[in-house]
């Protein structure tokens, strides 16, 4: 017969999760988080923002104003009122059980938003009173949440997937609301449960980071340049508007050869797509929907759905601005009062510049389109000769009158899409949406620290010292590439940065660190003289090299303004390296971390030879790191003791070989799991085991 305490741990295992349950709540509500144990013993439980090796750290006690905890048999509930931004982080519940090792612990990872949670929350169930006494039948949570939408009273709801275990709630969504006086929801974690919040009130905008183009020289075919483009950057170039068009033209400069861009089919008779899978035009027709039929020409979204209509038929429509500035392309809906016929709702969009009647380019605009309304409305899409199309011209293209029959698209020399066979080599274009778009016009091609650029066609390396390898940082100029040795001998650094534009003069800028600030000397090409900002290292603030050549401006540096990043905290990154590294001055748990860095196309560093710490050591000379350090890419399995270190992807061959861990290491070879960076006392940065819930600062590298 299994003990009731070990029975207590086994049910604990399956359903609590490793990181916590991640969930957002608004700014001003209030929120209880539930803990549940079981057995008919009341046991000693606590609630702190951490839970410790063998206790809770800084213990949460009731606060009539602030906290109220339900502490009975089976349950320790935490009720945080009134939440504000700062209420926002990790909170554990820890049960104390008999014996040794025996403590139980239910995490959450609570984040406060203002106004609008487009969020699904995974594995989180929302209970409360169900506003309908029988559930809808949805496929999915975001059916669900429109069911949500479309109902006045309905705040918040959950949706059961189909691998629920009680037959009677698959596919299942229930519409709940909060009761009382003051806005309140109760959050459990649950597998197989996904839930989320109405979107009434949200704003019906769509922001998009500006794409970084760049130019890669090198003949390949397009399935080649297709994963090139995926290893090295974010994928092959995509062309969604006309200010995507102007980038694309300004990145290709003075260079007049045929590229690929990301437009493909796979035979003639099926529609295009862009190299991330979108379709070239996004149809969301209500099925059965979508065929012509005179007069039916115009286009109505309802209930997240589109159908054709008679354009002559006044209709509520809905109007749209997009604006362009500080790295972000920004799309805002506007519903209109009155009914229009579709022409006149065309005019009086226009009435204002730069506003035109709405067009849904993907799901992601659909969504914040239905956060305005779900009712029939006029949206933009009219049908001309048989074929869709927005009246804003959404998407942009720019096809050759005389089409070529290949089933893969690039530019000709005169700047058209021509469609030609896929097995030809071709220069091609990159983009990268992890960072804002750099107007500049930068070409250079990014590579890790260990990584060559194969078009290198500059000087040969010079020989370094055995314990520093050498990087070369590649610059590409008109089709032009060289790179930069990178000499380190008896301790002192040296970097040379050369560019070479159209066989005219250089710039060289020199930075000898150990402490030692450096100069850059002015700059020549193709024209005027320019002279950079001098660049100092290790305690100094650093200012970028810029170098202006044929009318093309190239920036080295990150602190680039137009290359700020678009996200809320704020980063610092490498000024005389490769920008693969980025500090984030914002403290997250170490799966929070990792799932940001996830999202900005990059992962948790990982610090993999000497010459990765370097630049680490180079990145964080001006930073001030808080005293519990900065959140690297390491982490050990939590279900053997002595599992090994890896870096982030989990692959046997990440075991941690180049190591450089603190003296103190391991801090607790039980409870520890992740890994950060600390600096010591004579300035070095070490490495050390910390508990994965623990917030810290933390380091992307971008993976390519």
């Amino acid at each position: 017969m299994i003990q009731p305490v070990l029975l207590l741990l086994l049910m604990a295992a399956m359903s609590s999760p490793v990181f916590g349950t991640e969930i957002s709540v608004l700014e001003g509500t209030s929120v209880t988080l539930v803990c549940r144990y079981l057995g008919d013993i009341k046991l000693e439980t606590c609630w702190g923002r951490s839970c410790g090796i063998f206790h809770c750290t800084d213990p949460i006690m009731e606060d009539q104003s602030k906290y109220k905890i339900n502490a009975e048999v089976g349950t320790v509930d935490l009720t945080i009122l009134k939440l504000q931004p700062t209420d926002g982080g990790s909170y554990c519940c820890r049960v104390n059980v008999p014996g040794w090792f025996n403590d139980l612990k239910q995490f959450y990872s609570l984040r406060v938003v203002k106004g609008c949670v487009r969020d699904l929350l995974d594995e989180v169930h929302f209970l409360g009173n169900n506003i309908a006494n029988q559930p809808f039948t949805t496929e999915n949570a975001s059916q669900c949440r429109q069911e949500c939408i479309k109902n006045d009273r309905c705040q918040y709801f959950n949706f059961f997937d189909e691998n629920t275990g009680r037959i009677v709630h698959r596919n299942n969504c229930f519409l709940k609301v909060s009761t009382g006086d003051s806005p309140e929801i109760t959050i459990q974690h649950l597998q197989h449960a996904t839930s989320g919040y109405s979107l009434r009130n949200c704003s019906g905008k769509v922001t998009y980071s500006a794409k970084k183009y760049s130019l890669v020289p090198e003949k390949k075919n397009w399935t080649e340049v297709h994963e090139y483009c995926r290893q090295h950057y974010t994928n092959l170039s995509i062309v969604h508007t006309e200010e995507d068009w102007k980038a694309i033209q300004y990145s290709l400069g003075n260079f007049s050869g045929d590229v690929w861009i990301g437009l493909h089919r796979s035979d003639p008779n099926e529609k295009w797509k862009w190299s991330d899978g979108e379709d070239f035009m996004f149809f969301n027709w209500e099925k059965g929907f979508g065929v012509h039929n005179v007069p039916h020409d115009c286009v109505l979204s309802t209930s997240s759905h589109w159908q054709p209509v008679a354009c002559k038929t006044p209709r509520q429509y809905m109007c749209q601005q997009v604006r362009h500035g500080n790295g972000t392309t920004e799309k805002e809906y506007e519903l209109m009062p009155g009914p229009k016929m579709q022409q006149d709702a065309v005019t009086d969009c226009r009435t204002i510049k730069g506003r035109e009647l709405a067009s849904i380019c993907n799901q992601k605009e659909q969504e914040a389109f239905d956060e305005l309304t779900t009712e029939d409305t006029c949206i933009g899409l009219e049908n001309n000769n048989t074929l869709w199309e927005w009246s804003n011209r959404e998407p942009f293209q720019q096809w050759e009158h005389n089409m070529g029959d290949g089933n893969c698209v690039q530019l000709n020399s005169d700047r058209k899409w021509t469609p030609k066979d896929c097995s030809n080599q071709c220069a091609f274009i990159c983009y990268g949406d992890e960072r804002p778009l750099n107007t500049t016009g930068d070409l250079t091609i990014p590579v890790t620290p260990e990584t060559i650029s194969p078009t290198s066609t500059g000087p040969p390396s010079i020989k370094t010292s055995t314990t520093t390898p050498t990087t070369l940082l590649p610059t590409t100029t008109n089709g032009q590439s060289t790179t930069t040795p990178t000499t380190t001998t008896n301790g002192q650094s040296t970097i040379t940065l050369t560019t070479t534009t159209n066989g005219q003069s250089t710039t060289t800028l020199t930075t000898t660190t150990n402490g030692q600030s450096t100069t850059t000397p002015p700059t020549t090409t193709n024209g005027p003289s320019t002279t950079s900002p001098p660049t100092t290292t290790i305690g100094q603030s650093t200012t970028p090299p810029t170098s202006t050549s044929s009318g093309q401006l190239t920036s080295l540096g990150p602190t680039s303004p137009d290359r700020k990043p678009t996200s809320s905290p704020s980063i610092t990154t490498s000024p005389l390296h490769p920008d693969y590294l980025h500090y984030l001055n914002e403290s997250k748990s170490w799966i929070n971390a990792l799932k940001f860095c996830k999202s900005r196309h990059s992962n948790l560093v990982h610090i993999t030879n000497q010459t990765v710490q370097a630049d680490l050591i180079q990145l964080l000379a001006n930073v001030e790191l808080p005293c519990g350090g900065v959140w690297i890419g390491l982490e050990r399995s939590i279900f053997e003791w002595s599992a090994p270190w890896l870096w982030t992807s989990g692959d046997v061959n990440k075991v941690v070989k180049y190591r450089e861990w603190h003296s103190c290491f391991p801090l607790n070879p039980i409870n520890y799991h992740c890994g950060k960076m600390v600096r010591v006392g004579n300035g070095e940065l070490k490495w050390l085991d910390a508990s994965c819930h623990q917030e810290l600062t933390f380091i992307c590298q971008d993976l390519h």
